[in-house]
């Protein structure tokens, strides 16, 4: 009896031992696993992110005011015209990329919005300084002079976003 008592313990014994040997494999399998996966989404989380950067960017260029002026203000139209056709184009490039602003930071998503606003006070801001009977030629050359006094919101946005992806790929 006392033979099976102790065949029986040593049974039980190597039992526990394999329990613990198959669990602490398991935990390190699931963490590899979970490494891997972790890995593979920071990847394609990071090509996201950049294509976000690059759409943001392309954004902020198509909406610089020397884009507009290029777009809308060279025509023999009036600027009635041309601000309606900046604005539309403004608010239209926005809502394309809205959903942009879940890959990047608060920050540079707030620069690129205060640069859509700073943008449509200025076309607005010229517009009515000129009145309504003004063309789209001295919109053009009003909103030149406005943006040679100072720096070009875009710009600083740009800073921001190019801070961000030196950041991110780190």
């Amino acid at each position: 009896m006392e033979t099976w008592i102790s065949q029986a313990l040593f049974v039980g014994g190597l039992c526990f031992i394999t329990f613990l040997l198959i669990q602490s494999f398991t935990k390190n399998s699931l963490a590899l696993i979970r490494s891997e996966i972790h890995k593979q989404n920071n990847d394609k989380m990071s090509s996201l992110k950049l294509q976000a950067f690059e759409r943001l960017t392309l954004y902020l260029e198509r909406t610089s005011i020397p884009s507009l002026i290029q777009n809308f203000g060279q025509n023999q139209g009036s600027a009635a015209a041309f601000r309606a056709a900046a604005v539309a184009s403004l608010n239209e490039e926005f809502n394309y990329n809205l959903s942009q602003q879940i890959y990047v930071s608060k920050q540079t998503w707030g620069a690129v919005k205060v640069v859509r606003e700073q943008t449509l006070q200025l076309l607005q801001l010229e517009f009515a300084k000129l009145g309504p009977d003004a063309s789209a030629l001295q919109l053009s050359q009003a909103l030149i002079q406005a943006v040679s006094e100072s720096e070009l919101p875009h710009q600083k946005a740009l800073d921001i976003i190019k801070a961000e992806i030196q950041l991110v790929f780190e």
